[in-house]
């Protein structure tokens, strides 16, 4: 395994498949016990490893931030491999699914914004805690999206994700 120091507070794990995490040099002696690769899940990739003595995998991230079971652990900035504590949280399902992306099916280029043929505007909804919420009609997608923005700031906080 290759590995890179960067500024001296975090360390590059070369994993399979051509991919690289990235994690925090206190971090580095526990994780270089296990056998890491990367295996992709949909379009995403994850560290996922083994301890030498054992078959039973688990995934690097749920490991260093000791992830009790129920939970799961959100990956701040969306980067699936960069496994530093800075971007890293334990969270809930439901919080995690507020720091959801936007759609590659999204057409406005606007997350929580689509065109409505109906009333022939720009509409903006968002979920929460799986309940759609219509916030309204808008003549151009930008106000749509300010709007968008406004709600998830109020609803999900520091979970929320507009992009």
């Amino acid at each position: 395994m290759e590995i890179k120091t960067h500024m001296k507070d975090y360390k590059e794990i070369q994993l399979t498949q051509n991919q690289q995490t990235l994690v925090d040099n206190d971090d580095y002696e526990e994780l270089m016990k296990y056998i890491w690769h990367a295996q992709k899940d949909k379009n995403i990739f994850y560290a996922v490893g083994r301890n030498k003595e054992s078959r039973k995998s688990l995934r690097m991230h749920r490991l260093i931030m000791d992830c009790p079971q129920g939970m799961v652990v959100d990956h701040i900035n969306h980067d699936t491999l960069d496994n530093r504590k800075e971007n890293l949280r334990v969270v809930t399902k439901t919080q995690n699914n507020k720091n959801r992306s936007i759609s590659k099916n999204n057409k406005s280029g606007y997350k929580g914004v689509c065109w409505s043929k109906r009333a022939k505007k720009w509409m903006a909804s968002i979920t929460n805690d799986g309940v759609q919420i219509h916030i309204g009609y808008f003549h151009c997608a930008d106000e749509a999206y300010k709007a968008y923005c406004a709600e998830s700031g109020r609803l999900h906080g520091e979970h929320g994700c507009t992009e």
